[in-house]
């Protein structure tokens, strides 16, 4: 008989896993501590144990590391059906479904999502998740993947920064079979509820089914009111439109309770790395990755600018020719197209600090110290641990003054922002405010005035 147990699947901390303890990351850490030499290269040796220890404590046994020497680091997991990504939002404009490697084993083993497990209490995968076909990269020239002059001030060495950037890897895979594991169970509880629904006499067993929805979802009941008139109506429709109500209802509440606006798949690996036990690792490979600089900043928007150009170029050749044959001058045609590019650069220049398939730079590092401010609430410590964790806050919220854009929170960037992002900008906005409010820099404050004489 299949078994069911995939419906009751506990999750522990806020919605997501438990702050485990530094073991794993301590043990692939000091693995890695000896595959890299002075040059900060890392030794093609290493991938064997890299895999044994992720066996060890997060389950995945069927994985390829491949040790190159160009990008970064990348996990081959991708979204497993039309339309749903798990890799990062927006993927999809750029890679196909059916190209992606959970896609492909989930087509094949419809049946064997029902036998997988994920163990949301200790951030492990059980039965047949553990068998996904995973490869993932690295980078074997760390200094080009993690400059020094970046990671420096952190205070955190080259093994350790790399361990958890490993883990971040690692949670896209999780955070894949997590979303598998959570769609399948739903598309259970929908077809129940629906089967259920519908063989109600009346208007008391209706609004007993649709409790019953809620509570398998892991939401309080609706109010009685709204429950009356829902279930006035006895068709389909109204069954699942209060079912889709319920699910957005729920994964709006397990993203806020992380501190997110959104539950995308660069938040789920950003999460899983630091309640793995990575921690302040995790912060100094993000701050490595976006921190940017402004004479980078600059190039990165003239780039932008400079390919804008000739994108419009091409696409109008066409009418540029036929203005030079109609006697137009050239410098006329040269002034336009510096116009052009002065525009895209302006707009490149902009367009990081607002949200986009990774976040802002500056919010996605924000995001993980907030995880940080997480632990320091929900984790009973040494007083001595507590008084280092607090420190390495305070240092990491005052980097991340320096990576903020300087038109954050002023009327340029709300103005920018409805030019960019339309009506998106203002909701987006307050929900950025709201997670705030979930994981505040108050509670560093408390916790310091705690430690005043």
């Amino acid at each position: 008989m299949l078994s069911m147990s995939f419906l009751t699947m506990q999750r522990g901390g806020l919605e997501f896993i438990d702050f485990q303890s530094d073991d794993f990351h301590r043990k692939l850490s000091s693995h890695l501590a000896e595959m890299i030499n002075g040059q900060l290269v890392l030794s093609k040796d290493a991938y064997q144990g890299i895999k044994d220890i992720i066996k060890e404590y997060i389950g995945f046994r069927n994985i390829k590391i491949e040790l190159v020497e160009d990008g970064n680091l990348s996990v081959n997991v991708g979204y497993f059906s039309p339309k749903h990504v798990l890799n990062s939002k927006g993927l999809d404009e750029f890679l196909k479904p059916a190209e992606t490697t959970l896609y492909k084993w989930f087509v094949k083993n419809k049946e064997k999502v029902f036998e997988g497990g994920v163990d949301f209490r200790t951030g492990r995968v059980t039965g047949s998740f553990q068998d996904l076909p995973i490869t993932m990269k690295i980078n074997v020239n760390l200094k080009l993947t993690f400059p020094s002059d970046k990671i420096e001030k952190y205070e955190v060495p080259m093994h350790e920064v790399l361990s958890g950037a490993i883990t971040h890897e690692m949670g896209h895979c999780y955070g894949g079979c997590a979303l598998m594991a959570t769609m399948a169970a739903d598309n259970v509880i929908a077809r129940a509820a629906l089967n259920h629904y519908r063989g109600g006499q009346s208007r008391e067993e209706r609004i007993t089914v649709l409790k019953d929805t809620a509570q398998l979802l892991e939401l309080p009941a609706p109010k009685q009111q709204e429950l009356q008139e829902i279930a006035q109506d006895e068709s389909d429709a109204a069954m699942l439109l209060f079912f889709n109500k319920l699910v957005a209802q729920r994964n709006t509440s397990r993203a806020l309770s992380l501190g997110v606006e959104e539950m995308s798949s660069e938040v789920i690996a950003d999460v899983y790395a630091i309640r793995m036990g990575c921690g302040k690792a995790v912060v100094a490979a993000i701050g490595a990755l976006v921190d940017h600089g402004c004479i980078m900043t600059v190039m990165n928007a003239m780039m932008f600018g400079i390919v804008y150009t000739l994108i419009s170029a091409m696409l109008f050749a066409g009418s540029l020719l036929t203005m030079a044959l109609a006697g137009i001058p050239l410098s006329v045609l040269a002034a336009g197209g510096l116009l052009i590019f002065l525009f895209a650069s302006v707009i490149g220049y902009f367009m990081p600090g607002f949200h986009g398939v990774y976040n802002s730079n500056h919010r996605r590092f924000e995001d993980a110290v907030r995880q940080l401010i997480a632990k320091l609430k929900e984790v009973e410590m040494p007083a001595a641990d507590k008084a280092e964790l607090l420190k390495d806050i305070e240092k990491l919220l005052e980097i991340n003054k320096t990576i903020k854009p300087w038109y954050e929170g002023t009327a340029l960037k709300r103005m920018l922002g409805w030019l960019l992002k339309g009506s998106d900008f203002k909701k987006s906005e307050h929900e950025h405010f709201t997670q705030a409010l979930v994981n505040n820099e108050m509670t560093v404050f408390a916790e310091r005035l705690k430690t005043l004489a």
